[in-house]
């Protein structure tokens, strides 16, 4: 009797792109998670990972089958010691809060002379998780005592694999590139235009400036110049290889990591005052009412006249400055301030999304250690910036668009996607959005954007606001790279691509190239498969950067409150778990947690729908956007962790 012949089974190749509660997801169109058929044999996976897995017999539920390709074999933490049944134990306390594992295990011979409380760089060489969660390491390298403001700054950058230097072959290409002449070739010269640039006052790579110039009809030409950096990177040489792999540069609070070499980055691409540059540049023609009449795109040279910071353009635009500025500069700026505007609401009207934002900013003495921090939200300046990067890029996206689905529409294109919010989390948003007394009725994915938008005629308290907004923010599903689903839904533009910063983002190089060649009419040969891999690339590695920088922020303000112990503050409750409250200090937006059970008033139970804690006797709460006043009760710099309690009464 002759067998039956087994199916086959049917795998597919993916990448890893999020862990939520510690499951592993992938993106299938929509985020789909991988389950491991028995816990015994279960492996910890990690976001860039490259897995095959299998379809199980239930819809949409797949099996890992076999890990291809790691995103990284290193973690970084703090030696801890334990005695059991006379035998010490060795771990590695995870740096990292949103690590697939905590602990790591270390056998005594594998320490290399780490003792606790060493922060050291471990290698896994087990992927097995044991019961506990863990997984067996080996020190590869010791960083030095835990809590050393150094030590740990260092801690972070090891963390997520990031480099500080380039290679040798990398710098001498770099090098050997500054000593090329600019030529006009083939290039449109705008400098005689008038040109600036508008950044950070520390700043020192410039990708982007403005021109500006009057015409006879009454209309305005402006030009939105970025770095040619392409025109210097070439495919496949050393540096766009090194490039590549970095993705993106990692901004943290006391240095900056480069995509770029320094040669790069700050001197030939930047757009340094009283230098002719090259660019790749986006023309607009616009009316006094911003509605573009005609744009184009190509490579130009400039030479930009005056090189502002945001706060120089702040007071030129509130006629407060003290400095004297030439009058034509201001009337250019107080006019794209004007257009800028325009262009913001008429993206809020076909559906963007007006987030109210604070971000932190620290001041750092001479050894990198922060003796001040400050809250802020950006101004008109900064958002004048913004406005029209945003107009370039999605304009350059649609262009790219509608040339590739005309001459090859099975060629890869780099476009930066950002889909609807979930169905069930809106729905918890808004039922925790009602609680809060603000009326939701008739809000659905449609008109979600335009919801949000009308909040601040809901809510008069902006730091409330500003909680809320954050809280929306978390609704939405994260922006990525895709060569496919051309949208951006936070934005409400049909089309969208990266084109604006280059020397710090390899996307935009991608987007570079490939407009390149649709303005030349050459072939796009771009497979879309590769093109979607790379685009997971740079989303895995913008995901790392932006977790590196929360992380370096975070302990910036561990390290900024570890002197006002016992020192009350004026705060907002920005988060609520069923152990905690997370309390936000205004005066800085450092954060710290409450733990309930030291509330002493009442015994408090989480409502995880409303977002809120309420007390059993007295039915007294306590939810999301709450000021309360707060007293700091311990720093612990090498757990990363702020406790604090609420001044009751207050």
């Amino acid at each position: 009797m002759s067998k039956k012949k087994q199916k086959s089974k049917e795998t597919l190749t993916v990448r890893v792109n999020r862990l939520e509660h510690k499951v592993p997801f992938f993106d299938l169109n929509v985020p789909t998670p991988i389950y491991q058929r028995e816990a015994a044999s279960s492996v910890l996976l990690t976001p860039g990972d490259l897995v095959q897995v299998s379809l199980g017999k239930r819809k949409q539920r797949y099996y890992l089958e076999k890990v291809l390709e790691r995103v990284t074999e290193y973690f970084v933490g703090n030696i801890e010691r334990k005695t059991s049944r006379g035998r010490e134990l060795f771990s590695v306390r995870i740096d990292r809060k949103k690590s697939a594992v905590k602990i790591l295990y270390v056998e005594k011979e594998d320490l290399k002379g780490a003792r606790p409380k060493d922060k050291v760089k471990v290698k896994v060489v087990d992927w097995s998780l044991k019961q506990s969660g863990g997984v067996k390491v080996r020190v590869e390298e010791i960083l030095g005592q835990a809590g050393d403001h150094d030590v740990e700054m260092s801690g972070v950058v090891a963390s997520f694999g990031l480099v500080e230097t380039f290679s040798k072959e990398v710098e001498d290409q770099a090098s050997a590139l500054a000593r090329q002449e600019m030529s006009l070739s083939e290039r449109e010269d705008f400098r005689k235009e008038l040109t600036f640039t508008i950044d950070p006052d520390n700043a020192k790579d410039f990708d982007d400036a403005l021109s500006f110039r009057p015409l006879e009809n009454g209309n305005y030409e402006i030009g939105i110049h970025i770095a040619d950096v392409t025109h210097f990177v070439r495919k496949g040489d050393d540096i766009d290889q090194e490039a590549y792999r970095r993705a993106t540069s990692v901004y943290l609070p006391d240095r900056v990591i480069p995509m770029l070499p320094e040669v790069l980055s700050n001197n030939l691409c930047s757009l340094r005052p009283h230098e002719d540059r090259l660019t790749f540049s986006a023309i607009f023609e616009m009316t006094p009412e911003a509605e573009v009449i005609k744009s184009r795109f190509g490579k130009a040279m400039i030479h930009s006249d005056h090189r502002l910071t945001y706060d120089q353009a702040r007071l030129v635009l509130e006629d407060t400055s003290e400095e004297a500025f030439p009058p034509e500069l201001e009337k250019a700026l107080k006019t794209l301030n004007i257009l800028a505007k325009k262009l913001r609401s008429d993206r809020f009207k076909v559906g963007g999304i007006d987030f109210w934002t604070t971000e932190i900013k620290f001041e750092l003495d001479d050894h990198n250690f922060p003796i001040a921090a400050t809250s802020y939200e950006p101004k008109d300046s900064n958002r004048l910036v913004e406005d029209f990067m945003l107009l370039a890029n999605r304009s350059v996206g649609k262009f790219i668009e509608e040339s590739l689905a005309k001459t090859a529409p099975q060629s890869g294109r780099v476009n930066r996607v950002h889909l609807p919010p979930e169905p069930r989390k809106l729905e918890d948003f808004l039922f925790y959005m009602k609680s809060l007394g603000v009326d939701t009725r008739g809000v659905s994915l449609d008109n979600f954007a335009s919801y949000i938008n009308g909040l601040s005629s809901q809510i008069d308290d902006l730091d409330r606001l500003a909680v809320v907004h954050r809280m929306a923010i978390r609704v939405m599903s994260k922006a990525t790279y895709s060569n496919e689903k051309p949208g951006h839904y936070g934005l409400g533009f049909r089309h969208y691509a990266h084109f604006t910063s280059p020397i710090r983002r390899y996307p935009d190089m991608a987007t570079h190239r490939i407009l390149g060649r649709c303005l030349h009419k050459q072939n796009n040969t771009y497979h879309q498969q590769t093109c979607e891999e790379d685009c997971l690339h740079y989303s895995t590695k913008e995901r790392q950067a932006i977790d590196a920088e929360r992380l370096g922020n975070r302990y910036m303000q561990i390290r900024f409150l570890e002197d006002k112990v016992g020192q009350a503050f004026d705060a907002l409750i920005s988060g609520i778990t069923e152990w905690g409250l997370y309390a936000e200090i205004l005066s800085n937006g450092c954060e710290g947690m409450i733990r309930i059970s030291a509330i002493a008033d009442d015994y408090y139970i989480f409502d995880p729908k409303t977002q809120s804690i309420k007390g059993r006797r007295s039915e007294k709460r306590f939810q999301i956007g709450q000021h309360v006043t707060v007293r700091l009760v311990k720093v612990d710099v090498v757990s990363k962790q702020v406790d604090m309690e609420i001044v009751l009464g207050s």
